[in-house]
């Protein structure tokens, strides 16, 4: 009968080899026998070949394992039931039996419980896998159970805790060598976490620099760490010793009893702040966080140190209220806008001005309230070129409001984020009013004492004049009527009008409405020659340094040339022994306004005037364009101020400097023309005397001197000449002419007749019935820009008074018919 009731041949096989290579072998291996009444158990069967007088046999021993089995199946149901895992190892195999406990606690499918040993060993953690085989190394030759903690990692990814105990169970009966290891896994992960907590807690707890401690209801501390000396000084025995309420601040006592009260009652954790007495006799400041454990009616409490930041809030509390206030009590409109433009904050004083509140303004465009229109059409502009630019801007505007119409200067400025973008834009709004009115009153007292000072000037000058011209006048009938040359005398009495003429020429030039009729010139030459022929005659040197590709000027050349004149006249009067004036022209390009040079931006001709002279002092340098102001002893004190009006009317501007006993230096602007300078350079030549000529001629002019003066010199010179006094008659006789078949050729008229009309009302009249008109306008002086830009009014030429006869006999030539 087949004793072997579970054939496994191969395996026997293959443990058997040994006895066919061997005269004596032993090898073992688990089976599973049949009895006679046909029942199996399980055993360990041993086989031996032995050769005895040349005879070879085997023997067997055959170890009934059944109650070792059933044992082993108890002990399993307990170790289950006790969530302990167990394998089972020979060491004759790769394989290990692993109960299903063990592989559910690593996530593995529990019905396969024959793992390979070098799979279970790849998922132990690399750092405990050399401890693991250095104890079961040493409890395997000790032959004592070994125990070992161990991570281990789970099918998810995670790593498991385990406590494993193991020991040999059995040895090879024939070798003595270790045959069958047994052992058991408990899943500790729960603990080992615990552990961890707890000891990283209580590292925490005792490195912390947080003042930390646990206390008992009763104000008795538990435990406090080393943080707690080290932020108030107290020692750990001291603070135990202590009722922790004892180191609380007077102040703070009660609200402290109120919140642990607070905390024990509705249980969580609470946050509170209060002062602790430190050991030197101050308090600090401490910001808690605390917890009530109901079970052990135990509080923990965290402080932190907060006594710098304590500091740093009250000053800042401070400083807040202090600003508060001072935004509030301000007499300026202080308001603060977002990137859509909307108010997020305006100030009280705001109410002053409107009866829109300022709390009602908060997210609200200027637009949307009820502001006169001049408020958000100058604001509005200006805040979103800040957010768009990042730099500050400023306006002046005048608006209506509750008070009646304000002057507010606004400045507008940027606030930027930590991102370095404009994140708000705020503006500050000052009434101005009465200090501009102040400054109004102030101008007019100092214009009326410029005036007093200007008067006085003109009537010495005039009064002088006029003496000569009577004088001479007077000595001059004399002298006719005695039958005596008075030419000589006559010539005499001319000069001095030479005198009064270059006299009210400078004066209309600084006064109010004297506008310069621009062409385009180029300075160039014009400079050099009257510079040349201002110092013809005199031990001061002229040194030019001209750009050669100088552009032309927008200028009324005759205006320019005083300026030049005059700049090198004073030059060389600040020369007694004589020097050099250095004189530069260059040209530059103005891209932005610039407060030195006060310059809008545009194309601009640069001339420096420099001397070696005696230099201006400090204290009068601001008054040196003052008309009738001057150091000089035969000056009269017209020449700078001259200039500086030139050059301001032409959009131009002058700077000086000067030091004593060093020089002055002049540096002016003049606007560029856009066309390209000429070949050949315009001077300022001499009048010649007209030649005669034929034509006829209307004359209008409201002073009968005048206009019969001008009708002698036309007739003295051929010309057929009608005078009139008005323009209404001026528009009469030349319609009543262009009836007769008989026209003017010219028409020169008075621009303003006091009380009735003038050349500026007659000219519409004129080209009504005759657009070929050829009208020239004459004036002393003019209030508005006619003279200017006489074209666009439809005059042909202007003659400013005073003219001399050559000038008029040159305009007249100009645009007679006949010549």
């Amino acid at each position: 009968m087949d004793i072997n009731a579970i054939h496994d041949y191969k395996q026997i096989a293959e443990l058997s080899r040994p006895l066919q290579t061997s005269t004596e072998a032993i090898v073992g291996f688990n089976n599973v026998y049949r009895r006679k009444d046909g029942s199996t158990y399980q055993a360990h069967t041993v086989l031996q070949k032995l050769k005895r007088n040349d005879k070879q046999f085997y023997v067997a021993i055959v170890q009934d394992l059944s109650e070792k089995f059933q044992l082993a199946d108890q002990l399993s149901l307990v170790m289950e039931g006790g969530y302990i895992g167990y394998w089972d190892r020979r060491t004759d195999s790769d394989l290990v039996y692993f109960s299903p406990r063990s592989l559910e606690i690593v996530g593995l499918d529990p019905t396969k419980n024959l793992l390979k040993l070098s799979e279970w060993r790849e998922r132990i953690h690399p750092e405990d896998r050399k401890n693991l085989d250095r104890v079961g190394a040493e409890g395997i030759k000790a032959r004592t159970t070994w125990n070992v903690e161990f991570r281990i990692r789970h099918s998810d990814g995670h790593w498991v805790w385990m406590a494993g105990s193991a020991r040999v169970v059995e040895d090879d009966v024939v070798t003595g060598a270790p045959l069958r290891i047994c052992g058991t896994h408990i899943d500790i992960t729960a603990r080992k976490t615990a552990d961890l907590e707890r000891e990283n807690f209580f590292n925490f707890f005792r490195n912390s620099q947080d003042l930390m401690l646990i206390g008992d209801l009763e104000g008795r501390l538990l435990l406090i760490n080393d943080g707690a000396t080290r932020m108030l000084g107290f020692s750990r025995e001291e603070f135990m010793s202590t009722p922790i309420l004892e180191f609380v601040h007077p102040d703070d006592l009660d609200s402290t009893e109120v919140d642990v009260n607070k905390i024990v009652s509705e249980g969580g954790s609470y946050d509170h702040v209060n002062r602790y007495r430190h050991k030197n006799g101050g308090y600090r400041w401490l910001s808690w966080r605390s917890h009530y454990d109901k079970q052990n009616k135990h509080i923990f409490g965290v402080a932190r140190d907060v006594t710098r930041e304590k500091e740093v809030e009250d000053a800042l509390a401070r400083q807040e209220k202090m600003y508060r206030s001072l935004i509030e009590h301000s007499e300026d409109i202080i308001s603060r806008f977002n990137r859509d433009l909307q108010i997020v904050y305006t100030n009280l004083v705001a109410n002053r001005y409107t009866t829109v509140h300022p709390d009602m303004m908060n997210g609200k465009t200027m637009a949307e309230l009820p502001f006169p229109p001049e408020i958000p059409r100058n604001i509005t502009p200006m805040v979103s070129e800040v957010f768009a630019t990042g730099k500050s801007r400023t306006v002046t505007f005048e608006a209506a409001s509750e008070i009646g119409n304000v002057i507010f200067h606004v400045h507008a400025f940027p606030e930027f984020s930590d991102q370095d973008e404009v994140e708000f834009v705020s503006t500050v709004a000052r009434d101005i009013t009465v200090m501009r009115r102040a400054e109004e009153e102030q101008q007019k007292i100092q214009n009326l004492s410029s005036l007093g000072i200007l008067a006085g000037g003109i009537a010495h000058d005039f009064n002088n004049i006029l003496t000569i011209l009577f004088g001479n006048i007077t000595f001059a009938q004399t002298l006719a009527e005695n039958g005596v040359d008075c030419s000589e005398t006559l010539e005499k009495a001319s000069q001095a009008l030479k005198r009064a003429t270059s006299l009210s020429t400078q004066l209309l030039t600084f006064a109010k409405g004297g506008d310069p009729v621009r062409t385009d010139v180029s300075l160039k030459e014009l400079l050099k020659e009257l510079v040349a022929y201002d110092l013809s005659g005199s031990n001061v040197n002229a040194v030019f340094d001209i750009a050669d590709d100088l552009w032309m000027a927008d200028v009324d050349m005759s205006l320019i040339s005083q300026v030049f004149s005059n700049l090198a006249i004073n030059a060389d009067q600040a020369m007694p022994m004589g020097g050099s004036i250095y004189l530069s022209a260059r040209n530059i390009q103005i891209d932005d306004y610039d407060d030195y040079q006060m310059l809008l931006p545009g194309k601009y001709l640069e001339f420096v005037f420099r001397d070696e002279g005696t230099g201006i002092p400090a204290s009068i340098r601001e008054k040196v364009f003052d008309p009738y102001f001057t150091t000089k002893e035969n000056g009269n004190g017209l020449g700078l101020a001259t200039v500086y009006s030139i050059i301001k009317k032409h959009g131009g501007n002058i700077l000086v400097e000067s030091e004593v006993n060093v020089g002055t230096r002049f540096t002016f602007y003049l606007p560029a023309s856009d066309i390209l300078p000429k070949e050949k350079e315009p001077s300022m030549q001499k009048e010649t005397l007209a030649h005669p000529g034929t034509g006829r001629i209307l004359v209008m002019d409201d002073e009968p001197m005048i206009l019969e003066l001008v009708e002698k010199l036309l007739r003295s010179r051929g010309y057929d000449v009608v005078g009139c006094e008005d323009g209404r008659e001026a528009i009469t006789l030349y319609r009543e002419s262009m009836a007769k078949g008989v026209t003017f050729d010219v028409v020169i008229m008075d621009l303003t007749i006091p009380g009735g009309m003038g050349g500026g009302e007659a000219i519409d009249a004129l080209l009504d019935f005759d657009p070929q008109v050829k009208a020239v306008v004459s004036s002393g002086y003019a209030s508005n820009d006619i003279l200017s830009n006489y074209r666009d009014y439809g005059f042909v030429d202007y003659l400013p008074k005073p003219f001399t006869m050559d000038g008029l006999m040159a305009v007249v030539q100009r645009h007679c018919a006949s010549v």
